[in-house]
């Protein structure tokens, strides 16, 4: 009897806490990151657009890549820079809802899976500073 109390209560705690958003980064959120054979690394963000493409401009800033264009408008949003290798970097955001965007990072003609993950690794580090 004390055994069936005692998993009741570690079961019934857990359903309590499974929505805690202190359990898990709020700005990360759907499934993993997904690399394509195309070499585009998609994402899904707990961020609004607006938010989720400051962050992306100031990721590739703070790498130190040359941002050669930059648009939002309310539904998509464009990063682009350049490498010092003349590479190009594509990060391209759509926004999913009021608070999820998906990104996809290309880096290079045939991408550059390493690379792309620092990149979104560096999206998801500021985010919280937007």
């Amino acid at each position: 009897m004390k055994r069936l109390f005692t998993a009741f209560m570690l079961i019934a705690a857990l359903a309590a806490f499974a929505g805690c958003p202190g359990w898990r980064r709020p700005e990360v959120t759907g499934p993993a990151p997904t690399y394509t054979a195309l070499g585009e690394l998609k994402a899904t963000v707990g961020a609004p657009l607006p938010r989720a493409y400051r962050a992306s401009e100031a990721a590739l800033r703070d790498l130190g890549i040359e941002i050669t264009e930059t648009k939002s408008d309310e539904l998509t949003g464009k990063v682009q820079g350049k490498l010092t290798d003349e590479r190009t970097v594509n990060i391209d955001l759509r926004s999913i809802d009021k608070s999820t965007s998906s990104i996809d990072i290309k880096v290079g003609t045939l991408g550059d899976e390493p690379f792309s993950r620092r990149i979104l690794e560096q999206i998801k580090t500021n985010l919280p500073k937007f």
